[in-house]
């Protein structure tokens, strides 16, 4: 049996991936996308790593490079949205949908450094952007 650490360390990884696609939009639209390329279910190491490029570039990029990576992943959501008359209506580049998947990115980055260095005081966790956009701290 594995141990603790192990599973918790499961749990945290698969946390952010879950509550992304609890959104009906968000999740409706992965199991939609055709394309397949960035699809984290068939490609899940490329995914990360794009997905990782994509909040080093926000955080550490200049202008010029997040306005190139805007522009790009502008094109390829536009290839994901919801068909004439769909049950569930969605585009990728919907800023609603955008933000939520961006919270729920945030929660996981949190998650992760409180396995790995415990809790954030309150303080440094209401320094932490978006976190008023969150409903509650689950602790």
């Amino acid at each position: 049996m594995p141990e603790a650490g192990a599973l918790r360390r499961v749990e945290v990884e698969q946390h952010g991936r879950l509550f992304q696609a609890c959104l009906l939009g968000v999740g409706q639209g992965v199991v939609d996308s055709t394309v397949d390329t960035g699809r984290a279910d068939l490609h899940p190491v490329k995914r990360a790593l794009t997905t990782g490029t994509y909040l080093a570039v926000a955080v550490f990029g200049t202008e010029a490079d997040r306005d190139f990576v805007r522009k790009s992943v502008r094109k390829i959501h536009a290839r994901i949205t919801s068909s004439p008359g769909a049950e569930v209506s969605y585009s990728a580049n919907s800023p609603a949908l955008q933000l939520w998947v961006a919270v729920c990115l945030l929660e996981y980055f949190i998650d992760q450094h409180e396995f790995l260095y415990g809790l954030l005081t309150e303080e440094q966790y209401a320094r932490a952007p978006f976190a008023t956009a969150r409903p509650s701290r689950r602790r």
